[in-house]
């Protein structure tokens, strides 16, 4: 539907890449999903929020833990790539748009269903367990996002009101 959704989008290494790659398809994001907030999966956001040139964005979501929680749960590390994200966004006057278990957000030819959110209450591999889950349906396919979820993380989400909804096309591990 000549709409450009990206996911994640990698460390800061990759951000030049991406922003060629998207600068080549017209320079604007309709929407920019966070799965979970490791360097790997959006470093290269919060370079293009620090730095975005002419590219629009308009739309970013996501589910992120309290900075306590962080502080507490994961090393240094993966705190300050969240606090970094959150500095990055506010410097953008960008909001993160909060992801909910049972969201459904529709695009011209796309639907992403949002199937799990952060469980602060899972503390083992803590912030690989906080990836939002969700599956997009385009046309008669469908594709299952984990982000980098773990075993706990999996194991809650089966024992979910969305487990029916876990079947897809195609399964991304990342």
């Amino acid at each position: 539907g000549n709409e450009i959704i990206v996911i994640d989008g990698g460390t800061k290494g990759d951000a030049a890449y991406l922003r060629k790659f998207i600068g080549d398809l017209g320079n604007h994001v309709n929407a920019w999903f966070i799965s979970h907030t490791h360097l790997d999966h959006v470093d290269a956001l919060t370079e293009i929020l620090n730095n975005p040139g002419d590219m629009k964005i308009d739309k970013i979501y996501g589910s992120l833990p309290d900075d306590a929680w962080m502080k507490k749960h994961q090393h240094a590390h993966a705190d300050q790539t969240q606090l970094q994200l959150k500095a990055a966004l506010k410097k953008s006057k960008r909001k993160l748009l909060e992801l909910s278990p049972g969201q459904k957000i529709k695009f011209k030819g796309a639907t992403f269903e949002v199937l799990s959110t952060v469980d602060q209450k899972i503390t083992k591999n803590a912030v690989n367990n906080q990836s939002a889950v969700w599956r997009v349906d385009v046309g008669d396919t469908s594709i299952l996002f984990l982000g980098d979820l773990g075993v706990e993380g999996g194991e809650a989400l089966l024992a979910s009101p969305y487990r029916n909804r876990l079947k897809a096309d195609y399964v991304q591990m990342s």
